[in-house]
């Protein structure tokens, strides 16, 4: 369809009926529609008048390209010589998307698990340490994320799932690879919509977002905000009362100038998240079978966080094919939070903690034109991450049976804290690809720089650390046809390495560090475009994950004491394909799969609290690598003018895994069941003078 003329007001009118299996059954019933309708109306002038299109055209049973900037350029990702995984807006609507966990539905050999701060814990292809490090970066906008790990899905043009090291492109923290988030631009033409839900445990969420020109065709501008509320489904069974109710909202201005040779984009991003559950909902069970909603927990935890946040992208385009880039982030987050760390009816351990947290970014880089054999960029990196943490960790040491002792706060022991971190990354990158007939040949490398700092001003202690890391990737690809291409590809990624604080049996704090994590990675694969309805991908590939960080114990006046430590080396097999179709008639499918195997590489010593004995891990399976699957299908269809009906049906399988290093914890294999029903209709209005629609 054309692009209206300028003008053009549209609307759609969107009913969905959605219900998920697996875990606690969720019912959703939503009505997006055209709040603005009557501002759309006071914005024409006088002499203007509406008129009501027919539907759009249903979409043609083709597949189309689908463009990503995983290598930080536009380009069709059946072209990139690495797993890519895109979810489009129509994809995260059709399919209820609310959070980053249902990514796991859609690609393969990927964990995660969202604590209930909304900062995600993941691991992809077996790379990466839950609660601990993530192996995975969090982007928006090409900003990595770094307080507020993940964003809203309302507004989102499309999440990439990008599988891999992304060490020479991204930097640290992106050793198993990264997940993009790209938002909605501001539109030409006006644009409304809202949308409202509600669902079980009284929860609602509440969307809008308006999108239009300011000055047509130099500044365009859109705003977007959400609210949401549930009363949760934890029942405290001391407290008498719901605890896991939960609050959040927030907004996005993004404002596009477009000049005749610089382009600029600002995103102003604010958020304010308010808990019942606190940081930590991870009570006691009475069994590791135990799946009650029932707790008894008698100090009621709580957690906010308000997270504001800018980012300036600005682009110039030079006269001889080249092109720089600037992009500025600042990031602002203050939280506070109780926490209930005995989890029982008695106030005898409680961390009282808040802090803040600021993030600045700057990346500049110069890149050619993609015109020609030769496509390159090259940069340079800095970043600044600077957490404030202040807490109260009090300790009851008095008689828990005695109500007189309970109420006596002398017999409260108090342990302060008070730390400073300051995290540099200094990073130079270049990468640069070249087409030779059917081969293609490409080769980057970043030299990345991090130090960290921590001061602890209670303690007076402070610590440092530095370290350099050089991140290769070295790919090479051949064309068979337009359709089809082999490839290989080899990367390195680090986590970076830092400094901690601890505490020993007696209450004292001390500081240790621990080293960067490394991975190589080979990958191998073909990406195929059978016709115009299929495309078929697979790859294989290995890694060598070096110093893997996880919770171990030292021996501490004949107590144990759990620490951060590098605790050794191990290496992961996996294999993956994936399947897109058009199937006519209205109908898509996609489906995907992976196997992965990770095992420890020599002898490994590590403390078992279970059996109370030092065990060797060379024999045990790493955590969290499940066998995957998932099907996808979507169909679409018009039934009168301006109306189309529509199904959703997603299908997942995780298969068993273990989730500690001792192999004691088998998570069973499981599954979910995604299924949708929905009903549109759009309507687009507009002037009518010198106005045409094309369909």
């Amino acid at each position: 369809m054309d692009r209206l003329a300028q003008g053009t007001r549209g609307k759609r009118v969107r009913i969905l009926i959605h219900e998920g299996f697996g875990g606690n059954r969720q019912r959703t019933f939503s009505v997006a529609a055209i709040a603005c309708y009557l501002v759309s109306s006071l914005c024409s002038d006088g002499t203007a008048h509406a008129q009501v299109s027919s539907a759009p055209a249903p979409e043609a049973d083709t597949l189309v390209e689908i463009i990503v900037t995983a290598r930080k350029r536009s380009e069709d990702v059946q072209k990139i010589p690495e797993t890519v995984v895109s979810l489009d807006s129509k994809l995260l609507e059709d399919s209820h998307f609310t959070k980053i966990d249902d990514l796991q539905n859609f690609a393969t050999n990927l964990v995660i698990l969202t604590r209930p701060d909304n900062t995600p814990d993941v691991v992809m292809r077996g790379v990466g340490s839950l609660g601990i490090i993530n192996g995975v970066g969090f982007f928006v906008n090409d900003v990595q994320l770094l307080e507020g790990q993940t964003v809203r899905p309302e507004d989102i043009e499309r999440v990439e799932v990008l599988k891999g090291p992304q060490g020479t492109l991204y930097g640290g923290s992106n050793i198993g690879g990264a997940i993009k988030y790209i938002t909605k631009l501001p539109t030409d033409t006006f644009e409304a919509d809202a949308a409202l839900e509600g669902g079980n445990y009284n929860t609602w969420h509440a969307s809008s977002a308006i999108s239009g020109p300011i000055v047509p065709g130099v500044l365009l501008a859109r705003v977007s905000v959400f609210d949401t509320w549930t009363d949760g489904y934890i029942y405290d069974t001391t407290l008498n009362k719901q605890v896991a109710m939960g609050a959040e909202y927030g907004g996005r201005l993004t404002l596009l100038y477009r000049g005749d040779a610089t382009t600029a984009t600002l995103y102003v991003d604010g958020s304010q998240s308010s808990m019942g559950s606190g940081a930590s909902l991870y009570y006691n069970p009475t069994s590791f079978n135990d799946y009650s909603l029932n707790i008894a927990a008698g100090t009621r935890p709580s957690y906010e966080r308000y997270v504001t946040s800018a980012t300036l992208n600005v682009t110039h385009e030079f006269q001889d094919k080249l092109s720089i880039t600037s992009i500025s982030s600042a990031n602002y987050a203050v939280e506070n939070g109780t926490v209930d760390l005995d989890k029982g009816p008695l106030p005898l351990v409680t961390l009282l903690g808040g802090g803040r947290h600021t993030v600045w970014s700057e990346e500049l880089r110069l890149a050619g034109s993609d015109a020609g054999p030769w496509h390159w960029m090259s940069g340079i990196f800095v970043q600044g991450n600077d957490p404030v943490s202040l807490g109260d960790l009090v300790v009851f040491i008095g008689d828990p049976s005695s109500p007189a002792q309970l109420a006596h706060t002398s017999l409260y022991f108090h342990i302060p804290t008070n730390t400073s971190q300051q995290h540099r990354e200094y990073a130079a990158f270049t990468n640069g690809t070249y087409d030779w007939g059917r081969w293609s040949f490409e080769a980057g490398i970043r030299a990345d720089y991090n130090d960290s700092e921590l001061t602890d001003y209670v303690y007076n202690l402070q610590m440092s650390q530095h370290a350099f890391e050089a991140l290769p990737k070295l790919s090479v690809s051949y064309h068979i046809s337009d359709g089809t291409m082999l490839y290989t590809t080899l990367s390195k990624g680090s986590a970076p390495g830092d400094v901690q604080e601890q505490f020993d049996v007696n209450g004292n704090a001390y500081l240790n560090s621990y080293r960067p994590e490394t991975a190589w990675s080979l990958e191998g694969g073909v990406k195929s475009r059978l016709n115009d309805r299929v495309t078929m991908n697979a790859a294989v590939f290995y890694s060598r994950y070096n110093n893997r960080l996880f919770q171990t114990f030292l021996v501490e006046a004949n107590q144990f004491v759990g620490v951060t430590a590098n605790v050794g080396n191990s290496r992961i097999y996996g294999v993956e394909g994936e399947i897109a179709a058009r199937l006519g008639m209205g109908f898509s499918l996609k489906a995907g799969f992976g196997l992965i195997k990770s095992e420890w590489v020599g002898d490994i010593p590590y403390y078992d609290l279970d059996t109370q004995t030092v065990i060797n891990l060379k024999d045990k399976t790493p955590p969290n690598t499940p066998a995957q699957g998932s099907i996808t299908a979507n169909w679409e269809h018009p039934v009168a003018d301006r109306w189309k009906v529509g199904a959703f049906f997603n299908a997942a399988y995780t298969g068993a895994q273990f989730s500690d290093l001792t192999d004691h914890n088998n998570e069973p294999a499981y599954e979910q069941l995604n299924l949708g029903l929905r009903l549109e209709k759009f309507i687009r209005l507009f002037h009518a003078s010198n106005t045409q629609e094309h369909l």
